[in-house]
């Protein structure tokens, strides 16, 4: 069965996480968890976002960190090459 999905904003913090930011994605981490809810981060784009959200508990994520958008068409090519997403 699939779990629903939550998406903590990538907004939380942009450049360096603070004290307040973590606080609020730790605590939107917990609900989701107690609501039995799938969670991936959103705006990750730099490799301090990402270590901060893997710190917290975050194990999914998305943003220009790993890609930026593209097309469907795109998509299907891009795994179908078997290519690593590379920083």
């Amino acid at each position: 069965m699939n779990r629903p999905l939550a998406y903590p904003e990538g907004g939380f913090f942009y450049n360096t996480p603070s004290h307040a930011s973590i606080s609020i994605l730790r605590a939107f981490l917990d609900l989701a968890q107690a609501l039995d809810l799938e969670t991936i981060a959103e705006g990750v784009e730099t490799k301090e976002m990402e270590e901060a959200l893997l710190n917290i508990g975050f194990t999914q994520a998305q943003g220009y960190f790993y890609g930026k958008p593209m097309t469907a068409a795109k998509a299907l090519e891009f795994i179908q090459s078997g290519q690593q997403v590379t920083h």
